[in-house]
């Protein structure tokens, strides 16, 4: 009972999610000399949810602690997307990283910043087409439906579905389930359409004149494979 008892009590700490849960679940894998604090993501939805076509352009700002003063780059998870800029600490990197063939996306850390318990600010801006449907999932109205095609979608929608470990499809991010963060999601889509993502919505705001911009916050740190955002046009009961 007392082990079992530990086990449940390393999964829920996040003080212990950098280490404890990493070597009790995921042995195989080296550590990684960094722990993420906090997900600022903003995705820009409003030309693919009306032109149906294309790529969407976001913006996460990931706010982490170095753990070890030892590594000379931050290793994060990406896949099918394109960076445009990338900086740390508002230095930018030049050139901007890409994804590698492992689905990696090597971030270079300045000399100065690398120190133990150093907070490090990484922003990147990046593409992401809408025709890959791993992770993030594009249905314009009308489609038939994958399961079942004699059914069709009744109303077009943007989604994301990461378990377990597909939420760097969508975003660039720490993807694996023992790395827990908060996380703020902000959806910028056609006026008239909702979004629907972790935590509260603390704002719903005009964009542009034809576009506005929900913006949700969750304070309670959690896996990336829990962190979601869906756009579409939502019956109410």
């Amino acid at each position: 009972i007392s082990a079992s008892y530990a086990q449940e009590a390393i999964k829920c700490s996040r003080a212990s999610s950098a280490a404890a849960q990493q070597a009790l679940f995921y042995p195989d894998q080296p550590k990684r000399p960094f722990d993420v604090l906090h997900y600022n993501l903003t995705l820009y939805w409003n030309k693919i949810l009306t032109t149906k076509i294309g790529a969407y352009t976001a913006e996460n700002i990931i706010t982490l602690d170095l753990t070890s003063d030892q590594s000379s780059s931050i290793e994060l998870d990406a896949a099918d997307m394109d960076i445009t800029s990338a900086s740390v600490n508002n230095i930018p990197i030049i050139p901007a990283p890409q994804p590698t063939g492992n689905e990696k996306l090597i971030i270079p850390i300045p000399q100065a910043l690398r120190l133990t318990g150093q907070e490090i600010v990484v922003k990147i801006i990046y593409s992401r087409d809408i025709t890959k449907h791993l992770g993030f999932y594009f249905y314009p109205k009308g489609t038939a439906d994958v399961f079942d095609t004699s059914i069709h979608i009744p109303e077009t929608i943007a989604y994301t579905m990461s378990e377990p470990t597909d939420a760097h499809h969508w975003m660039p991010c720490m993807d694996l389930p023992y790395d827990k963060a908060t996380s703020e999601i902000s959806i910028v889509v056609p006026n008239g359409t909702e979004t629907a993502s972790n935590g509260d919505l603390v704002s719903k705001t005009s964009y542009d004149a034809n576009s506005t911009i929900w913006h949700w916050k969750n304070d309670v740190p959690i896996a990336t494979y829990l962190m979601v955002a869906d756009a579409s046009n939502y019956i109410h009961w």
